[in-house]
């Protein structure tokens, strides 16, 4: 009864493999891999005539022979004798001038000792040797979401693995050339189970296979050997089946097939094991308790060596992994222009200081220009403006005047750090010794003892920089204004800080300072005439009416 069941188990997940088949078979037709012809019958089990590739040596303790494996019995006495027979279907195995020897059911040790023991009791002298030459062959049914359904050849050192690749493998996403239906609506390919795959044995009793766990961490009892009157079926991936979501300090985090007697071991192996930021002791998982949004929360110590490990998951679980609170931070800052040795170091935020930091670059330079040097901050916490981020969701048009000069203002802006390079370095201000933030530029410039004029004048440029002289002095020495200089609107930007200064004749001019005198704005005043004349018509217009309607 046993082996009726499963004979009547096997041909109904055929028959679900054959449907299967058929949908697989048009959908290859459309994609062009099939032709019309090729379509109509069903493809013929594979055989290359070749010898089986072998993984590994054989386990002769593991390794079961049976009907089709080929033993090699070698006599080495004074007659040398050679014999390759073959165990025949009854797992009988014939050697000629010692009889027959029942071998079914033995494993290859067992096997050799038996035929050694025969064949002394025949030939007394001499070394008998017996090998395993060549494995046997058989057929496997593989059914199910599988692109290619049908009976395969196999040999027992195959996996199921093996069975699938030649079935064409497992359906895992979508194709690019969709089937459509009579009304023209899209049928969605059925996608392969990964983690339920069953391998169906001759007496009914069935293995699970779990493809994904055995090609994430290829441990080969995930995916069994292949016997005689087994036969292999791939179910759908259904919502029936369930998905656990495992999130955070994994490897490879996600949304995973949940199989029956999944444990949190086995969910944390699959996602690659835990990365090495991960707090192992405090594991949590939540679980839905009903129809609604209830929920439990288990919290999990992985780290014991306790059984947290074991705890068992159910379907729809999520399962987070928390990361150790700054593990291996990464902060550095950007050291450029006069100092030594140029580059990225590595700071503890909040504890390193600007002069440790230019002791790691090696000091300044002979041309470093303190008294033009920077810190630029770009730490997001410290440079936060909730008007700035408003006003980038606004089109320009619908600014009004402010904020649209407030915008173009912040746009142009870094945030410097105030730090008296000078004061402390050269002075002994500790009150400049400032501390640094991941991610924050220090800029030393070259002493370069010039001031740049730019804009409406002559002869624009670098100038040498003297002492005590106002911005007068660099303006005609650049040739004096333009002709279409806007004089009042010269302004001095400073080296130091960046900023824009309207200047006045007393103000002293600094070396990397910049003189800018813009353009005077181009005015079309036959289009001023035209717009005034209309508002004053416009006036006249409003006052007539204002004085008929009083009358």
């Amino acid at each position: 009864m046993r082996r009726l069941g499963a004979k009547l188990i096997v041909m109904a997940f055929l028959t679900v493999g054959v449907t299967v088949f058929g949908q697989s078979r048009q959908t290859a037709v459309k994609s062009g891999s099939l032709t019309e012809e090729e379509a109509r019958f069903p493809l013929p089990a594979v055989s290359s005539g070749e010898e089986t590739a072998l993984e590994q040596v054989i386990d002769a303790e593991e390794y079961m022979v049976g009907p089709g494996d080929e033993l090699s019995v070698n006599i080495w006495s004074g007659m040398e004798q050679r014999f390759a027979l073959k165990i025949s279907p009854e797992g009988v195995l014939s050697v000629p001038t010692v009889g027959d020897l029942l071998l079914a059911g033995k494993n290859l040790n067992e096997a050799k000792e038996l035929v050694k023991r025969e064949v002394r009791r025949v030939y007394s002298k001499g070394e008998i040797t017996v090998h395993l030459s060549k494995l046997r062959k058989f057929r496997i049914p593989v059914s199910g979401i599988v692109h290619f359904p049908g009976v395969y050849e196999a040999a027992a050192a195959d996996r199921v693995t093996h069975l699938l690749e030649k079935a064409g493998g497992l359906i895992l996403q979508q194709p690019e050339v969709l089937r459509k239906d009579k009304k023209g609506e899209i049928i969605p390919e059925t996608l392969s189970s990964q983690r339920n795959i069953l391998l169906i044995h001759r007496e009914g009793d069935t293995t699970r296979v779990d493809f994904l766990m055995f090609a994430r961490s290829m441990d080969a009892d995930y995916n069994p050997f292949v016997e005689e009157g087994d036969a292999i079926y791939v179910p759908p991936l259904s919502e029936e089946i369930g998905t656990v979501e495992v999130n955070g300090a994994v490897k490879m985090p996600g949304i995973v097939e949940y199989a029956p007697g999944d444990k949190l071991a086995d969910l944390i192996r699959i996602s690659g094991g835990f990365r090495d930021d991960a707090k192992r002791d405090a594991v949590i998982v939540t679980r839905c308790t009903g129809k609604g949004a209830e929920f439990r929360t288990y919290y999990l110590d992985m780290q014991a060596g306790g059984g947290a490990g074991e705890f068992k998951l159910e379907s729809d679980d999520r399962v987070l992994a928390q990361s150790e609170f700054e593990y291996h931070l990464r902060n550095q800052v950007t050291v450029t222009g006069e100092v030594k040795y140029p580059g990225v170091y590595s700071i503890v935020e909040k504890q390193t200081r600007l002069s440790e930091l230019i002791s790691l670059a090696g000091g300044f330079t002979d041309k470093a220009n303190l008294s033009g040097a920077k810190i630029i901050r770009t730490s997001d916490e410290e440079i936060a403006d909730p008007e700035f981020e408003r006003l980038k969701l606004i089109p320009v048009a619908d600014m009004t005047e402010m904020e649209y000069e407030y915008f173009k203002t912040k746009s142009r802006e870094k945030v410097y750090v105030v730090a008296d390079f000078e004061g402390l370095f050269n002075g002994g201000d500790k009150a400049q010794d400032v501390l640094l933030r991941d991610n924050d530029e220090i800029e030393i410039p070259v002493q370069a003892k010039t001031v740049r004029v730019s804009g409406q004048v002559l002869n624009p440029g670098l100038v040498k920089w003297e002492e005590g002289k106002n911005y007068q002095y660099y303006i005609e020495k650049c040739g004096g204004y333009s002709y279409n200089a806007r004089k009042s609107k010269t302004r001095i930007i400073r080296a130091s800080t960046g900023t824009w200064l309207k200047p006045t004749n007393s103000m002293e001019i600094n070396f990397g300072d910049t003189i800018f005198i813009p353009e005077v704005p181009e005015r079309d005043y036959w289009v001023i005439f035209k717009d005034t004349l209309l508002v004053l018509s416009q006036m006249v217009t409003i006052i007539v009416l204002v004085n008929t309607l009083n009358k």
